[in-house]
């Protein structure tokens, strides 16, 4: 089961990929029109910039429609939001990694490297 939290970090991962792709932040309707323009020209899918003020959080904030999440990724080069999403899997093993690191003794990590006189880098 995805997590709400997941969710919502994809969904603002997604939208700072398509501010990079737009070449500006997205601050004010006429940002959105223009967004609007754009990923109707380079996608050829109609989202209307009320859709993406909604999305930026410029007026009242609606969960997006699948739909809305994949016109996004479709403009940054992805063919749907799964396949956005999916360059993320490792996302799911930083429970492991923070385990890992949890379990080395900071203290004889240091020691190894002055006892054998080797220098951080």
């Amino acid at each position: 089961m995805v997590h709400k939290w997941y969710i919502c970090v994809m969904i603002e991962e997604l939208k700072k990929e398509v501010e990079k792709v737009f070449g500006q932040v997205i601050q004010k309707r006429s940002h959105c029109e223009g967004l609007a323009q754009e990923l109707y020209t380079k996608t050829g899918i109609y989202i209307s910039y009320n859709t993406i003020r909604r999305m930026y959080g410029l007026i009242d904030y609606r969960e997006p429609r699948v739909t809305t999440l994949d016109a996004f990724s479709k403009y940054i080069g992805f063919s749907t939001y799964k396949d956005f999403t999916n360059r993320f899997n490792s996302v799911d093993e930083w429970s492991k990694w923070e385990n890992l690191f949890l379990g080395i003794d900071e203290k004889k990590a240091f020691s190894t490297y002055r006892d054998n006189d080797l220098r951080f880098p």
